[in-house]
This record gives C-alpha cells, sequence and structure tokens, in this order.
C-alpha cells in the first residue's frame, strides 16, 4: 500500500508545479497584451517645449507597453535635451505615463550664447532682452559665463529684469548694472545670500533717492552709497 501511494503523491506535486509553471507564464504572456497598451500620455511642465516635443524627446507614444516601460531610460532621454533640467516619468497602471519636466529659463548671454542659470547653454532661445555676461577685458570664458549666470539666477524675477548687464573684472570679481546701479558681488559664491541681502538693501528705502553703489560682497553687512 505504501509503495503504491507514493507515486501518487508525487504525480501530484508534479501536476501542481506544472500548473504553477503554466499560470506564470500566462501572467507574464498577459503582460504584454493589450490591456497595458498606454492609453494616456500625461505630460507637465512644458513651457518652452510642447508637450508634443517633449514626447518626442522621450520615445513616447500611444500604445507603448506601459508594464515593461524602462522609465529610466526615457528619463534619461528627456534630460539629454538642455532645455530639460529635470524630469519624472511614472507608470500607472494599466494604461497611463506621466512625465514631469522642469524647463531652464534663460538668464543670460554671453557672446552669442544664451545660458540658463546653471550655465547650460540654451539652444534656439532669444537674446533680446537679456543682460549680456562680460568679461572687463578679453572674450568670456566658460567659467566666467558660468558664474555670472549663477549671479542672474540668484535674483528674484523682478530685480533680474532689470539687470542691464554683468561684468567680471580681471580679479574674478563679479559687478552688476542694474538700472545705472552698480552693484558690486563680489567673488563668485554665497550667491543667495547676496542677493538676499540686495534685496533687502532695496526695499528698505534708505535715502531719499535710490542708491548709486550697493556692495554685497560681505552680505551679512552691505555698503550702500547714494548720490550726493
Amino acid at each position: 500500500m505504501g509503495e503504491e501511494r507514493r507515486p501518487r503523491w508525487r504525480s501530484r506535486v508534479v501536476l501542481l508545479l506544472a500548473c504553477v509553471i503554466v499560470a506564470t507564464g500566462l501572467a507574464a504572456a498577459s503582460t504584454f497584451s493589450g490591456v497595458f497598451g498606454a492609453r494616456t500620455l500625461d505630460v507637465e511642465g512644458a513651457m518652452r517645449l510642447t508637450e508634443g516635443e517633449i514626447l518626442d524627446r522621450a520615445g513616447l507614444r500611444l500604445g507603448v507597453n506601459v508594464f515593461h516601460l524602462d522609465t529610466a531610460t526615457v528619463r534619461d532621454r528627456l534630460l539629454a535635451d538642455p532645455w530639460i533640467a529635470s524630469a519624472e516619468v511614472a507608470r500607472d497602471l494599466p494604461s497611463t505615463v506621466r512625465v514631469r519636466v522642469v524647463e531652464r529659463i534663460p538668464v543670460g548671454t554671453a557672446g552669442a550664447f544664451v545660458l540658463a542659470g546653471d550655465g547650460t547653454v540654451l539652444p534656439g532661445a532669444e537674446q533680446s532682452g537679456l543682460p549680456a555676461i562680460e568679461l572687463a577685458s578679453g572674450v568670456i570664458d566658460e567659467e566666467g559665463a558660468a558664474s555670472g549666470a549663477a549671479v542672474l539666477a540668484s535674483l528674484r524675477l523682478g530685480m533680474r529684469r532689470e539687470v542691464t548687464g554683468v561684468l567680471i573684472l580681471g580679479d574674478g570679481d563679479i559687478v552688476l548694472d542694474i538700472g545705472g546701479m552698480q552693484v558690486r558681488w563680489g567673488p563668485p559664491g554665497d550667491d543667495a545670500a547676496k542677493a538676499a541681502a540686495l534685496d533687502a538693501v532695496l526695499r528698505s528705502g534708505q535715502g531719499a533717492s535710490p542708491p548709486t553703489m550697493v556692495d554685497v560682497s560681505a552680505p551679512a553687512t552691505p555698503a550702500v552709497t547714494f548720490a550726493r
């Protein structure tokens, strides 16, 4: 009797394992079905780029398999575009892909190039209305252009629009021209604190007339000069 039961028990185990394998295979195969084809491609953050351009750069189209979508690869494709500063790609099963991007914003020009705040060159951007970042003598280099762009990016938008020029001196110090007012920024770095100090000085309304010079190279103790 015992010998007869063993083959039956073994056959049941084999049958159960076969069922599990078949079910697993069917489940895996189902992930390639039309159920997981993308019917919605949701894009957020499009400003200069259109939603269609962002999807083209991402390599996404309706019908793409959402289950097997490699979101990291899609994100890398987006970040290869200089206009895109950051990107997030998420799958919402069964049939939605969500893309969120943050675009870079032009802040200034260096020669023939338009720069974002992190120094990235933005191809096709309009130069009109943007302040020029220039070297006091010679042609602006990549390092100087990037430091000037970082300064512009640290300013609040309303103040940035009033900047008419950014000058990089021979020693690396930076000077801004804001509507005829000279702002001595000092060496690159500590930009957020310097921008806050400048903003505080201008908002305080000290003096009977606007200042002619503000020195924020030491942001904790800004110096202000008024016309006499």
